[in-house]
């Protein structure tokens, strides 16, 4: 890729870097941005229904209301605090998600490398590592088995009388 100072007819070679498109990621960080909100509301959620709860269950102690209205409101509550749980799991999923493409996004942006010297510009092949094969698992070695000791046989002595 150098040119000779000999040559007659230098070429001019323009040189780009990498540079990052923003509003791509800025758009990422919208989405992400907007996600968490909605994670923080549903939490937000979840606690007044336990505080609505929590104040419900006080005066049920002071017998303001019966057992079945409350026993129909605590259905009522663990139906809702399981809808809110699933919101909450879905959006921390969907955050993982976006943090993985922003991960991708900001691992694209990693320069190529150039070096210069009194011939021009030179583009330096980064050269991908390659990949560590993993270590062969050692069998273990059977043990042999131990013989069992063969059994002395019993020999009866005759009593004499």
């Amino acid at each position: 890729m150098f040119l000779n100072p000999g040559e007659k007819d230098y070429k001019v070679i323009l040189v780009k870097t990498k540079k990052m498109n923003e509003t791509d990621f800025a758009k990422i960080v919208k989405e992400l941005t907007a996600v968490a909100e909605m994670i923080r509301t549903n939490q937000d959620e979840k606690q007044s229904v336990l505080d609505d709860f929590d104040k419900e269950r006080t005066r049920y102690r002071l017998g303001k209301i019966s057992k079945k209205a409350f026993s129909s409101s605590v259905r009522k509550v663990n139906k809702e605090l399981s809808r809110l749980d699933n919101a909450i799991k879905k959006g921390m999923g969907n955050v993982n998600t976006l943090s993985t493409r922003i991960s991708n996004f900001s691992e694209r942006q990693k320069p190529n490398r150039f070096t210069v010297s009194l011939e021009g510009i030179k583009l330096v092949s980064g050269g991908k590592k390659k990949k560590k094969k993993p270590a062969k698992k050692k069998k273990p070695k059977k043990k042999a088995k131990k013989r069992p000791k063969p059994k002395k046989k019993k020999t009866s002595k005759k009593r004499k009388r």
